[in-house]
């Protein structure tokens, strides 16, 4: 009687263990659907335009459910994709791994490639072809040009490499600190390194994605009040035949190279800048004339030029400081034809769709819309609609992240990263040209 009780226990223990993890599941790195995006980026390889983005894995390896929540713990996996920007194909995918054995930090692109550094230290410091996904700038190549950098790199927890490892996108020169701490400016072409003692710049890709306010150009000032749908304001003037249902500007989460920023948002500065060139070129070339004829450093009229050139000096450079941090801060997506864009909500239900609008500013500043977009698959506030009825997610695979949201611009395409799919839009029409989950 006894055996046969213990032989019932272990069974119903059995049953319990199989019940508990019977929810979760190991996901196939390769195939199924990602838990979150971290970087994404647009890559150019001899004219082919990919989108590139890397991709979370969750191993979910126990849940529990109490109180109407539901806790799921396991593991982060991470894997590099990708796709055709014309198409949404997947053209290529590695796994990388567990997070703690073989996470990559995304440094930054730099000429034409995609750095990274592993925390394994036999990978280390790379780059990788964005349409391959091949390494082909190995850490033994940067170490053969740089011996001082041999066995002298950190290595730190994975949140950590922010702090040591950058890249600067105004120079286009990648950022690497050796173990004591020091900066050296890394050429991407030459591999050469060079000592510096600016601190380490991040490259940033999960920037601002949408804001109230926009900087058209370094003159003109947009913005979008009022609720519940937000009217359109141009330098004050309100336009209310061009309203939005909690209606956003649209901003690039990278910073923009600069053949992508609209042309029109530096002219103004790049005016200043020739005109103080200019000027103290010709105060130069007067202040060289008066010397040569004779006139002493001691004389009025030269140390007034000299002055002159002095004051010249200081201008140009506030103008070039103003240029770089209007560069370095840029996210702004102006497209060639003078538009930008506006995401906002379909109807005010839980259940709301995203919708992306088009409006164009014309050489007198008088706004006109282009185009609406209706984006399917993806709601304006996934939070809201998680818990209703028909909305169906395998919790059991993973535990994904809806908010994470990626929105770039590159090729006269806009893409839309969000509720883990990727929309890309043809920005002359707002047609979609794709829409795939990622």
């Amino acid at each position: 009687m006894k055996k046969i009780i213990l032989k019932k226990a272990s069974m119903l223990l059995f049953a319990s263990i199989l019940i508990f993890f019977s929810g979760c599941f190991k996901k196939d790195v390769m195939v199924d659907t990602a838990d979150d995006v971290e970087e994404a980026v647009i890559m150019d390889v001899n004219g082919e335009k990919f989108l590139v983005v890397k991709e979370e894995i969750f191993q979910a390896t126990s849940k529990e459910s109490g109180r109407g929540l539901t806790r799921t713990s396991g593991y982060v996996e991470y894997r590099i994709s990708t796709y055709d920007l014309n198409t949404g194909n997947l053209v290529k995918r590695i796994d990388l791994g567990e997070r703690e054995d073989n996470n990559h930090y995304f440094l930054g692109p730099a000429n034409g490639k995609l750095w990274y550094v592993s925390c394994d230290k036999e990978i280390g410091l790379h780059a990788r072809d964005p349409k391959t996904l091949e390494i082909v700038v190995s850490q033994n190549e940067i170490f053969n040009i740089n011996e001082h950098l041999r066995d002298n790199l950190p290595h730190p927890k994975y949140y950590e490499y922010r702090k040591y490892y950058g890249l600067d996108k105004s120079l286009d020169i990648l950022m690497v600190s050796d173990n004591t701490g020091f900066v050296f400016y890394l050429d991407p072409v030459s591999l050469k390194t060079q000592k510096t003692d600016k601190s380490i710049v991040t490259y940033r890709y999960d920037e601002t994605a949408k804001t109230t306010s926009m900087q058209f150009d370094s003159e003109t000032y947009l913005n979008l009040s009022g609720e519940p749908r937000k009217t359109l304001k141009v330098k004050s003037k309100d336009y209310p035949e061009l309203s939005f249902l909690d209606g956003n500007f649209m901003f690039s989460t990278t910073k923009l190279s600069l053949s992508e920023i609209n042309p029109d948002f530096l002219a103004p500065i790049k005016r200043e800048i020739d005109k103080y060139m200019k000027n103290l070129d010709s105060l130069n070339k007067l202040y060289d004339e008066l010397k040569t004829i004779g006139i002493s450093e001691s004389d009025y009229k030269l140390r007034s030029v000299y002055y002159n050139i002095e004051s010249a000096k200081r201008n140009l450079k506030q103008k070039e400081d103003e240029l770089e941090r209007n560069y370095i801060s840029n996210s702004v997506i102006v497209s060639d034809d003078r538009g930008f864009f506006i995401i906002h909500k379909s109807n005010a239900t839980d259940t709301a769709k995203v919708i992306i609008s088009k409006i164009v500013l014309d050489e007198n500043l008088i706004p006109s819309k282009k185009w609406d977009t209706y984006i399917p698959d993806v709601f304006y506030d996934p939070g809201k609609v998680v818990e209703k009825d028909g909305f169906e997610y395998v919790f059991s695979k993973g535990s994904p992240d809806f908010n994470t949201v990626r929105i770039l611009y590159g090729d006269s395409k806009l893409i839309y990263i969000f509720m883990l799919h990727a929309v890309c839009l043809n920005s002359k029409n707002g047609n979609i040209l794709w829409n795939i989950e990622l």
